[in-house]
């Protein structure tokens, strides 16, 4: 595999774990949230993560449908594959 390719494989399995976590409600809240506070700026992978796991939590504390994350996505993301 041409090595160009990685990141976007490595980007896409992340994503898809993150969204078979978090379920479609949630994945795509957290998705439309992200790019409303980010638009136009280019952002860093911990700045997604942090933006992720606080809106995780945030959501999970106002008992949003789908969110069953109390403990924010700390954990999830440190067992993401790396690049």
């Amino acid at each position: 595999m041409p090595r160009s390719s990685m990141p976007r494989r490595t980007a896409r399995t992340f994503f898809r774990m993150l969204h078979r976590r978090l379920g479609d409600e949630a994945f795509f809240a957290l998705i439309r949230s992200f790019i409303h506070h980010h638009a136009g700026r280019v952002v860093t992978g911990q700045e997604f993560i942090d933006f992720a796991d606080a809106f995780v939590r945030e959501a999970g504390a106002a008992g949003a449908a789908g969110v069953h994350e109390p403990a924010g996505l700390r954990a999830f993301f440190l067992l993401a594959p790396s690049p």
